[in-house]
């Protein structure tokens, strides 16, 4: 399960925010803020709840900077429930609603001047999310976001987003895949890029194409059927690639002007199952990554000039 991927993805999963499939939480912690892209169900109960803890060393969220100084802890949770399970063309449907926090001591906490009380929280997102997993592998989602800042160091954002990814394992007998996908999301009110937006900056649109290359390691779970994943607690090796661009004005600077690139997201991320902590205390799970990111020009310029930024995450998880 991926609940919230940074914490999607995300490791952004900032993307958290940044950034938006199926190993557990990273998103926001580095670049994407993604739902849980299948959660776990126990046959006679339709709902599951995952709670997750994360720290990086920085913070940004598809490209945009969030922080890179002192302590940054991402507390979240969803909850999910199945709606639909059957043979059809509809494999899978369930619906969530969840909350991704930030909490800082740099400079957008209790490290700085600006922050209002309780300053150490720089952000509270909440989303509901509507989610299938068809025939072929095909994946689909929906999530309505409120980005939201207790401690006043951005304007409240709505934004909507959709996914659609491709669960290619079946092609490799589940011991490999490549996981393309296509998030593509637009902002109802406010704008990510700037705290303040300056006079002539607009809502915008954003475009991530990804791939996430993932290979089984090892596989801790019950022997069964193979491709059995209710069984499988799989030790996986992930690769993801993410390309974040704008499609209308969503990577502005302080004139208004857009540009299209705004950032590379390479990664490498180990997602480790921990099946001694037993299950009587829900299903843990430990996912550490590495990333690099290649900025934009516009994010470049927010970035003190800094053009790349290494980002080193993990995040522990357990579903009920």
């Amino acid at each position: 399960m991926e609940a919230l991927r940074a914490l999607t993805a995300i490791l952004g999963m900032a993307t958290a925010p940044d950034d938006v499939a199926p190993p557990p939480p990273a998103g926001p912690v580095a670049q994407e803020k993604s739902p849980a892209a299948e959660p776990t169900h126990d046959a006679a109960n339709p709902w599951s709840l995952t709670l997750t803890v994360g720290a990086t060393n920085a913070y940004f969220f598809r490209c945009i900077p969030e922080e890179d100084r002192g302590a940054i802890v991402q507390p979240a949770f969803e909850l999910d429930y199945e709606a639909h399970q059957g043979d059809g063309w509809l494999k899978e449907a369930w619906l969530g609603v969840g909350m991704f926090n930030s909490l800082h001591s740099g400079p957008t906490g209790t490290g700085g001047d600006t922050a209002e009380p309780p300053k150490a929280w720089y952000e509270a997102d909440y989303y509901f999310t509507m989610q299938g997993r068809l025939e072929h592998g095909f994946e689909l989602s929906m999530t309505w976001w409120e980005y939201t800042s207790p401690n006043s160091q951005f304007d409240s954002i709505t934004e909507v987003d959709a996914t659609v990814a491709w669960d290619d394992g079946d092609l490799w007998e589940h011991a490999f895949k490549i996981h393309p996908s296509l998030t593509l999301a637009r902002e109802l009110r406010g704008q990510s890029e700037f705290s303040d937006p300056p006079p002539g900056t607009n809502s915008g649109t954003y475009l991530g194409l990804g791939i996430a290359p993932e290979f089984t390691l090892a596989d801790f779970g019950e022997p069964g059927e193979k491709g059995d994943e209710d069984k499988s607690l799989p030790l996986t090796l992930a690769v993801p690639v993410l390309l974040n661009l704008s499609l209308d004005h969503y990577y502005e600077n302080a004139n208004g002007n857009d540009e299209t690139f705004g950032g590379l997201d390479l990664g490498a991320q180990l997602d480790v199952p921990l099946p001694l902590l037993g299950t009587t205390f829900g299903q843990w799970s430990f996912q550490t990554g590495v990333h690099y990111l290649i900025l934009g020009d516009h994010m470049k310029a927010q970035n003190g000039g800094e053009g790349s930024q290494w980002i080193v995450s993990g995040v522990i998880s357990v579903t009920f």
